[in-house]
């Protein structure tokens, strides 16, 4: 069995250190736009996550804006889909940045 304990990986047969190691991952900051049909109020702005809301000449709803991860994201899709509105399309664009962990 092996087990990380302060960011150094160890075998419970012989408790000692096999490798230390770092995780070094891109911050996945994205910037989003998400196409929908139908409209809804820019007072639900707050309620996804501080995202612009627009409309198109159709009658479309358009979201934009920065969301923190994928799982933010998908949060979003979910609550489209919650409200029974149809998803047209979205696209993300990663916004630069970069994180150094340290697994513990």
């Amino acid at each position: 069995m092996m087990m990380v304990l302060d960011g150094t990986l160890h075998t419970s047969s012989t408790n000692r250190s096999i490798q230390e190691f770092q995780v070094h991952r891109k911050h996945a900051m994205q910037h989003i736009e998400i196409h929908f049909k139908g409209r809804i109020n820019r007072q639900w702005s707050e309620w996804f996550d501080g995202l612009t809301i627009c409309h198109t000449v159709g009658d479309e709803t358009v979201l934009t804006g920065p969301v923190a991860d994928q799982a933010a994201l998908y949060g979003i899709i979910s609550r489209i889909r919650d409200l029974g509105l149809q998803l047209i399309s979205v696209s993300s664009k990663e916004i630069e940045g970069d994180s150094l962990e340290h697994n513990q």
